[in-house]
C-alpha cells in the first residue's frame, strides 16, 4: 500500500510562487479554484483593490450543519492556530486573508505549513473538543460528521474503554465492496503483525450489511434499516496514546483521510487489473496471429473425427 498525503499540492505550490515574487514587484491577479479529499474545496484569489492580498475561501462539506454548539470553540482555536489571518467562518465557508508583502521568512514558513493542510485545521477543533474531554475524564457527547453527500458519516462517541470512531462506506459497485473488504481485512490482520511500527496502531474492526450494536446504541442519527446492506461499517479505537495532546493532529489526520486512502488504493487496483486485462488481450491476439499460415500451400484438412472438411471437397470437385 501507498501512502497519499494529506498536504494539498496546488495551494502550496500557489502559495510558493506568490512568496518568491519581490516586494517590490507588481503582483499579478491570482485566481485558483480546486477540490480537495472529501468533497471540499477551496478558491484562492487577489484582493479586488490591493493584490498583494491573497483571499483564501475553504468550503468544507456540511460543516455548519455538523459544527453545532462548537462555533466558540472553532473559533478559538482557528485564531490560536492561524492568528490574524483567519477571517471568520460564513456557513461552511472558512476564510482567510494573507498580506503577502508584510510576511517574514518565519510567517511564509508558517503559511506554507498550515494552509495546504487547513481542511484538516478546519475540522480538527470539533475532534479536540472530544479527546479533552476524555482526557480530564468529562463525559464525551457524541458526534456524528455527515462528510459526504452519498450518506458516508464518520461517527465518535464514548466506549467502555475508549473511544471508538466509526465510519459508513458506501461503495458504489460490488466490484469496489469487493476490493473494499479486502483492504479492510488487511488492515485489521495487521495489529497480528507483532512489529514496533504497529504496536501502538489502534485496532481496525469492520462489518457489512448490518449496523454495529454499540453504534446503533448511541442514538446518532445512522442509516436507515432498508439501505444498511449497502454500507460497510468500520471501527477504530482510540486509546489514551492517540488521544495524547502532542498526538491530536497525527490522529485527526488519520481518521479524515482514512476514506480517500482507501478510495484511492480502490482505484489504483481497478487500473493495475485493467492493464492486466489489456496485456492479456494483446498477448492473445499476437499468439492468434502468429499461427496463421501465411505460406500459400494449401493442406488437407479433417474435421475431428478424420472427415474432410465439407469446403474442402468442394474445392477438389471444382477441380475435377
Amino acid at each position: 500500500m501507498r501512502l497519499i498525503s494529506s498536504s494539498n499540492e496546488i495551494v502550496y505550490q500557489t502559495l510558493v510562487k506568490r512568496f518568491e515574487i519581490p516586494k517590490d514587484s507588481k503582483y499579478p491577479t491570482v485566481s485558483v479554484l480546486g477540490n480537495d479529499f472529501n468533497a471540499s474545496s477551496f478558491h484562492i484569489q487577489s484582493h479586488a483593490e490591493n493584490k498583494q492580498i491573497l483571499q483564501i475561501k475553504n468550503r468544507v462539506n456540511r460543516l455548519n450543519e455538523f459544527m453545532g454548539s462548537l462555533d466558540e470553540v472553532f473559533g478559538e482555536y482557528m485564531k490560536k492556530t492561524f492568528g490574524d489571518w483567519y477571517k471568520g467562518r460564513e456557513v461552511d465557508d472558512v476564510n482567510f486573508e494573507i498580506d503577502v508583502s508584510a510576511l517574514t521568512d518565519e510567517e511564509k514558513e508558517k503559511a506554507l505549513k498550515l494552509f495546504p493542510q487547513m481542511q484538516i485545521h478546519i475540522i480538527l477543533p470539533i475532534f479536540k473538543n472530544a479527546f479533552d474531554n476524555a482526557r480530564t475524564k468529562q463525559k464525551v457527547q457524541p458526534f456524528h460528521l455527515p462528510y459526504r453527500d452519498s450518506g458516508e458519516s464518520i461517527y465518535l462517541f464514548e466506549g467502555d474503554n475508549a473511544l471508538q470512531v466509526f465510519f459508513t462506506m458506501k461503495f458504489d459497485t460490488h466490484v469496489d465492496r469487493e476490493l473494499g473488504e479486502l483492504f479492510l481485512q488487511e488492515m485489521k490482520d495487521a495489529k497480528r503483525v507483532n512489529t514496533r511500527e504497529l504496536s501502538h496502531a489502534p485496532p481496525v474492526a469492520y462489518t457489512s450489511g448490518s449496523v454495529p450494536s454499540d453504534l446503533a446504541g448511541t442514538g446518532l442519527d445512522i442509516v436507515e434499516k432498508s439501505n444498511e446492506k449497502n454500507y460497510s461499517f468500520v471501527s477504530l479505537s482510540l486509546f489514551d496514546r492517540h488521544i495524547a495532546e502532542d498526538s491530536v493532529f497525527s490522529t485527526v489526520e488519520k481518521i479524515l483521510f482514512l476514506r480517500p486512502y482507501l478510495e484511492y488504493h480502490l482505484k489504483c487496483s481497478k487500473a493495475y487489473m485493467h492493464i492486466r486485462f489489456r496485456d492479456r488481450v494483446r498477448t492473445l491476439l499476437q499468439n492468434l496471429e502468429a499461427s496463421k499460415d501465411t505460406s500459400g500451400v494449401e493442406k488437407v484438412k479433417r474435421t475431428a473425427s478424420g472427415k474432410f472438411l465439407s469446403s474442402q471437397i468442394q474445392s477438389e470437385r471444382s477441380k475435377a
